[in-house]
């Protein structure tokens, strides 16, 4: 059984998947560029995801460091890359070195994929 904390950010996450899944049916690589709507939207909801994931902080030689209450959570459930979903969110929010529209149209075609497996987490754990 997991965390009620991680639960809480499990289905946040999932809501969030849902809400790109939607926005993203019927669209291409194309209205991603030329829709500043769609691709601003897209890309706030992307961070809201890695917003969620908790305990992964970075320390000032941007190495990874994790909080000890979550590194058995991370460690049994690795076939997610939480660093690489919190990055996104820091790149999108931070817009360091800014932000890739053909990297982000990647991440949405990806997402259906996550959230199965947010899905699967979530299920084998309540």
């Amino acid at each position: 059984m997991i965390k009620e904390s991680i639960k809480i950010r499990f289905e946040k996450m999932i809501r969030y998947c849902d809400e790109l899944i939607e926005k993203t049916k019927n669209k291409t690589i194309d209205d991603l560029y030329n829709d500043e709507n769609f691709a601003e939207a897209s890309c706030f909801v992307l961070g809201l995801i890695g917003e969620q994931i908790p305990g992964i902080k970075t320390n000032s030689n941007n190495n990874v460091v994790k909080d000890d209450d979550y590194d058995e959570f991370y460690q049994k459930y690795n076939n997610i890359n939480w660093n690489e979903v919190k990055g996104v969110r820091n790149r999108i929010f931070h817009n360091y070195e800014g932000v890739n529209l053909d990297l982000i149209w990647e991440i949405l075609e990806e997402i259906p994929d996550f959230k199965n497996k947010l899905v699967d987490i979530l299920n084998k754990n309540i």
